[in-house]
């Protein structure tokens, strides 16, 4: 560890006023106490946890720090029956709409943004240059391509290292030999997880004690074939690197019926910062505001909670008060709406004249911030009311799947449920909050509700561009 250099970094979070320096201290004195692996694919909701820090405060000081180059962002493609990192990006911008390969358990797996796309810190090279080798055994293999936020069962993780039966590191220009003994329980292959490729040995219905020779070449962009056929018996596998670089290798030797059992019993996956918790964040929103963004983005997202509000008495305010004034509380109004999205794990996608459109990874947060809003709301008017002024707001919830989009090089949520979203909205009058169905049943709102002295009140209603009557609920006090 550079010490001078991550005293630096250090030194620059502490320039930032919503950033805590204690908890600053305390963050260089865990990570000056980490080993290379610690330092490798940091889930900042595990760290938290581990370190007894507070887990928004935390990330909000990761994103911090991968904004002045303490950390960098890693945006990694996991198999949710393996748990392998089969892809890993410095950006969003290189991240597939189109989903990906598990080279491992051989699925096609969608690039969602809520369970398929986590984002981890990996400390910066300036700060410390890690020198890993994953080559080196087993172990150091699947904690390099496997995700660590995924608990397998005593079965899993047995038939995980079994497969692997032999891992190497090849060189440029050199030639393996691996030699095996082939049988009718095992499917064995090759397989390179840097490259994303496999061959397969088919098994002929033949057997024989005189060795196999086959030829495998490794070439830029995978193996030199697909699929290759041997009978039962001695087999031996010459491969050639032709890349310019070294290339893993591993010998795969799969029993099919625990490969079947594996696949139906998925391992258990711990929390884990996704790419959908980081574009909800207001922190990161804030600092990376002005990345550029490639033109075709188009990024999945199967569950997205959005917040349309919209201001009652704006208009007669500017009329009454004149443009400053006006324009004064309208901006104070604004503040309280952002305090209550920051304080529950959203953020703000954009605003519209004197509303704005929020976005958040789960309903019970979405919820949460539109009571935090109306609470402020209330406080707000009291002190409008001593001045003969009140100003009422209106607010609009609903969850479905969204499309990520490049907006102006803006970071935008498109589909349909944006457009439920914002008709909900419309349907609400000064200081109600009306919710789709998707949203109330969701996991702990009515205690929310409740909590907050909110009753309910069921309806059927049209809404604009959808074909059948939504169930909606307005909220009151």
């Amino acid at each position: 560890m550079n010490e001078t250099t991550i005293q630096q970094k250090l030194n620059s979070l502490t320039t930032f006023t919503e950033i805590n320096p204690e908890t600053v201290k305390r963050l260089g004195e865990v990570l000056l106490g980490l080993d290379d692996w610690g330092l490798l694919r940091i889930n900042p909701l595990t760290f938290a946890q581990q370190h007894e820090f507070k887990p928004m405060e935390l990330i909000d000081l990761f994103i911090h720090g991968a904004k002045i180059g303490l950390f960098d962002f890693q945006w990694n493609t996991l198999c949710p029956g393996c748990g392998g990192v089969e892809y890993r990006y410095d950006s969003i911008n290189e991240v597939e709409s189109k989903g990906f390969h598990c080279t491992f358990c051989r699925w096609q797996q969608a690039a969602d943004l809520d369970d398929r796309l986590e984002v981890t810190f990996t400390i910066n090279p300036t700060v410390r240059k890690l020198t890993l080798n994953p080559f080196e055994n087993t172990e150091n293999y699947s904690r390099y391509f496997f995700s660590n936020n995924f608990q397998y069962g005593p079965g899993q993780s047995s038939f995980l290292f079994a497969a692997m039966q032999h891992i190497y590191a090849i060189q440029p220009d050199e030639t393996l030999e691996i030699s095996f003994n082939n049988t009718a329980e095992l499917e064995h292959s090759l397989m390179s997880l840097m490259l994303h490729k496999l061959v397969s040995v088919k098994n002929l219905d033949e057997t024989t004690t005189e060795p196999q020779l086959i030829d495998i070449d490794i070439l830029p962009h995978g193996f030199s074939t697909q699929k290759v056929s041997a009978r039962l018996g001695p087999v031996t596998l010459r491969v050639r690197n032709l890349r310019l670089s070294v290339t893993d290798i591993v010998l795969l030797g799969e029993n099919v019926t625990t490969y079947k059992s594996i696949n139906d019993n998925p391992p258990k996956i711990l929390p884990m910062f996704t790419g959908k918790m980081l574009l909800n964040n207001q922190t990161f929103r804030d600092l990376f505001r002005l990345q550029t963004l490639r033109d075709d983005l188009t990024l999945n997202m199967k569950s997205l909670t959005l917040l349309f509000t919209d201001l009652k008495g704006s208009t007669d305010l500017y009329d009454a008060t004149g443009d400053a004034f006006a324009y004064n509380l309208i901006q104070e109004h604004f503040k309280i709406l952002s305090k209550a999205v920051r304080l529950h794990s959203g953020a703000i996608i954009k605003t519209m004249g004197d509303a704005i459109m929020a976005a958040f990874s789960t309903p019970q947060e979405g919820v949460q911030a539109a009571i935090a809003m109306m609470e402020g709301m209330n406080f707000f008017n009291e002190r409008l009311k001593n001045e003969g002024h009140e100003l009422g707001l209106k607010v609009g919830l609903h969850e479905g799947s969204a499309l990520v989009v490049n907006a102006s090089d803006r970071l935008d949520y498109f589909g349909q449920t944006v457009n439920i979203a914002a008709r909900v909205q419309g349907l609400a009058k000064a200081d109600e909050i009306w919710i789709t169905a998707p949203i109330y049943e969701a996991n702990q709102i009515t205690d929310s509700l409740n909590t907050a002295g909110y009753q309910l009140e069921q309806h059927s209603v049209m809404l604009k561009g959808v074909s059948q009557a939504a169930t909606v609920y307005r909220l009151y006090r």
